[in-house]
This record gives structure tokens, C-alpha cells and sequence, in this order.
């Protein structure tokens, strides 16, 4: 059998033209097409795996915060306790204070109500008691006991400061209508004139003296000369008694109450 080479070699020729063709138009697309995608997955991988990388590099760093989140609030709960501890001190100790300070105050006021109530019972006291003293000298009060004061006020007059006769002069010279020398009984005519004496004696060119008598007076006797006054009667002395009692009272209740508050 003779083989016919034209028909051999035109196969061939035709076999590698469609390989060429088959390469140039299907497998080299298809070629790219694979090495392309193998690219594209290839890039997807180190994506995903830069990916995964990030995401454990956030999850460590969420987790340091979370680790530093957690130890700051157990730091920030401590420090709230102590604040509320502190506070709570602070408002029970400023309670207190307001508490004892009212306290202070009331027992102050309390302490002033009964010193002045103190005060008041005394001084009611005493004017009821020298009330009482005055009434019954009233009705045992006579001639001769109010004779007996006019002799010693005529000894206190004789017995003037030149300072308190200045005085009197200086009374009479503003107001020289009259001397008045005021009891509640008449004196005896002995007794005037020697008072009458003592004032020629110790003023020049004395006023008139007038002797005046009002029953309503305690015993004792009275020169009133112009805005002068001298005395010594009763109720000097019991006035003088009772306000020397009051002031005594007044003090010892004062001396009392500092001392209790002490």
C-alpha cells in the first residue's frame, strides 16, 4: 500500500493549524480565564487572611480594653464607696453639728426664760414684801418717830460736802420762789427753827420756807429747793434696800446661770 505523503503532510499541517487556532482562540482565554481567578482567589486568601489578622490584633486590643475597663471599675467602684463613705461622714457630721447647735441655742434660750423668770419672781417678791413693809410702817409710823428722822436729817444737812452746798446754792439761784421742806406730820416749833437757822446760816439771802405736811407720805422729811432735793425718809431707805436686794438677786442669779451652763 502506498502511502500518499501530500495527503500526510497536509494533515499535519492541518493538525498543527488547529492546534495553533485551538490555542490562540479557546485555551489561551480560557488560560487567562484560570490564572485570572487563581489570581483573584489567591488575593481573596491574603484578604481574608490580612483580614484575620486585623481581627485578632482588634480582638487583643478590645480585650486589653475590656481587661482595662473591668480593673478601672473595680478602681472607679472603690473610689465611689469611699466618696459615699466620705460624704456620708461629712453629712452625719454636719447633722450633728446643726443638731447640737439648735440644741446649744434652746438650752441658752431655756436658761435666759428662767434667769429672767428668776429675776421677775424676785422683783415681784420684793415689791410685795416692801409693799407690805411700807403699809405696816404707814400704820405704825407717828409724830415721833418722823421727829426722831427730822433730828438726824438736820445733822446730814450740817454735815454737807462743800460740793453738795454748791449744788443747792445753784438750785436756789435758778429757782428762788421758795424752799420746801415736805413731812407727814407738823414739826415742832423747835425743830423748824432750827432748820429755818440752818438755812439763814448757810444761804445768803435764803427764799421763803415753806413747811408742808401730807399724810400720805411715809415718815421722814424732804428740802426741796428749786431742782434741788434732799431727804431722808422711810421710803428712801426701803427704796434703797430694795433695789440693793435686786441687784444682789439680779447678780447671784447671773453668777447661777453661768455656772450651770459651765
Amino acid at each position: 500500500m502506498l502511502i500518499d505523503w501530500f495527503t500526510v503532510i497536509s494533515q499535519i499541517i492541518n493538525f498543527l493549524i488547529l492546534i495553533f487556532l485551538l490555542k490562540r482562540f479557546l485555551y489561551r482565554p480560557i488560560l487567562k480565564a484560570i490564572d485570572a481567578r487563581e489570581e483573584r482567589i489567591t488575593n481573596e486568601l491574603q484578604a481574608a487572611e490580612l483580614q484575620k489578622s486585623e481581627a485578632a490584633k482588634n480582638e487583643k486590643k478590645y480585650q486589653d480594653l475590656l481587661n482595662s475597663l473591668e480593673a478601672n471599675k473595680t478602681e472607679l467602684i472603690t473610689k465611689a464607696e469611699e466618696e459615699v463613705a466620705l460624704k456620708k461622714t461629712k453629712w452625719l457630721e454636719d447633722a450633728r453639728k446643726t443638731y447640737q447647735d439648735r440644741k446649744d441655742r434652746l438650752m441658752e434660750s431655756l436658761h435666759q426664760e428662767e434667769h429672767e423668770f428668776h429675776i421677775d419672781l424676785k422683783r415681784k417678791f420684793h415689791q410685795e414684801i416692801f409693799g407690805l413693809v411700807r403699809k405696816t410702817l404707814m400704820d405704825l409710823a407717828d409724830e415721833s418717830l418722823e421727829e426722831s428722822l427730822s433730828h438726824i436729817f438736820l445733822k446730814k444737812c450740817k454735815s454737807l460736802s462743800p460740793d453738795e452746798l454748791e449744788k443747792m446754792r445753784k438750785a436756789l439761784k435758778e429757782n428762788t420762789s421758795s424752799i420746801d421742806i415736805i413731812t407727814t406730820y407738823p414739826l415742832g416749833e423747835p425743830l423748824k427753827k432750827d432748820l429755818t437757822d440752818f438755812i439763814a446760816l448757810t444761804f445768803d439771802q435764803a427764799p421763803p420756807i415753806r413747811f408742808i405736811h401730807r399724810k400720805e407720805e411715809l415718815p421722814g422729811i424732804k428740802l426741796i429747793a428749786g431742782g434741788y432735793k434732799l431727804e431722808w425718809t422711810i421710803a428712801e431707805y426701803l427704796d434703797k434696800m430694795q433695789a440693793d436686794l435686786e441687784a444682789a438677786g439680779t447678780t447671784a442669779t447671773t453668777l447661777v446661770g453661768e455656772k450651770e451652763e459651765r
